[in-house]
């Protein structure tokens, strides 16, 4: 890749507006033509002018600021470790994902079973008081809102300074707001009018193990999408035959020209399109059929 075409490998992305962000950031560096980001792929593919002599720093730079994280890419891989890979995301967020609903299940069970089922809200009562009961929810939902909850709140925060709020900040006022709601009735209830003492711990929790099952969801569809990808990207041949001068050289397929004349076997794959000049073959036609 010639130094004014370069990529880089990004992470953090969750949804097409993050796509944008990272595309303007860029954008907006001196001496950058053209940005291009692929969600699936989280890579950015960034054109820099003939004449530019913009350090690749810069750019690396305007990608944080926008609030995510970048590596350059040489020559198909990164060279920094410092990106997890596709599996890593998902195990990690398979973890936090069960860890979550583990304590989403009895919240939900103590905080809404009660209220289709009235015998068992009695039965509650005569065990403790409604405080306490509150108090229980308070210790159950604060790992899944500060802990698993916690990546809303930094990609939240840095979409709400970047003044192009998304997803991420939705979840985080949203949860914020009943979560603030919900301790001050625990902890200070005389300062609630009688009537709207509850309190929504519950939907804390919900709305949390929610959001992180769509993720979940979502980045094992886009490893799947990622890795067909990739394999219909192997089938295709890395070298060409071209006729030159009634002779045949077998080349690299990057180095094929236009109105170049190539020979194509039996039983070979079409490497760049073109137009048929003369004879009939088979071809292995794999990477249309696959």
């Amino acid at each position: 890749m010639d130094r004014q075409t370069v990529e880089f490998a990004i992470s953090g992305m969750t949804c097409a507006g993050c796509v944008r962000r990272v595309e303007n950031a860029v954008s907006q560096v001196h001496g950058v033509v053209s940005t291009q980001v692929n969600l699936a792929t989280e890579r950015a593919t960034v054109k820099f002018a003939p004449s530019s002599d913009q350090p690749i720093a810069v750019v690396l730079e305007s990608i944080k600021k926008a609030g995510y994280q970048a590596t350059l890419i040489i020559d198909g891989e990164s060279p920094l470790s410092s990106i997890p890979t596709h599996e890593a995301k998902l195990e990690d967020l398979r973890s936090e994902l069960v860890f979550s609903a583990i304590l989403t299940v009895p919240i939900f069970i103590i905080a809404m079973v009660p209220m289709i089922w009235p015998p068992l809200m009695n039965q509650m009562m005569r065990w403790l008081p409604m405080n306490s009961w509150n108090w229980i929810l308070l210790a159950l939902t604060i790992p899944v809102q500060f802990l698993i909850g916690r990546k809303f709140y930094v990609l939240g925060w840095k979409s709400v300074r970047a003044l192009a709020p998304d997803m991420n900040s939705l979840v985080m006022i949203g949860t914020t707001a009943a979560f603030v709601y919900s301790l001050l009735v625990t902890v200070v209830p005389s300062i609630i009018p009688v009537q709207a003492r509850h309190v929504y711990f519950e939907s804390v929790a919900v709305v949390i193990t929610l959001v992180l099952l769509g993720k979940y969801l979502e980045t094992r569809a886009r490893g799947h999408a990622v890795a067909s990808m990739r394999t219909l990207l192997e089938l295709k041949p890395k070298f060409a035959r071209v006729v030159r001068e009634g002779n045949v050289f077998e080349i690299g397929v990057d180095a094929v020209k236009v109105n170049d004349v190539l020979e194509v076997r039996p039983g070979d794959t079409i490497p760049v399109d073109g137009t048929v000049v003369s004879g009939t073959t088979f071809i292995d036609e794999s990477a249309i059929t696959g």
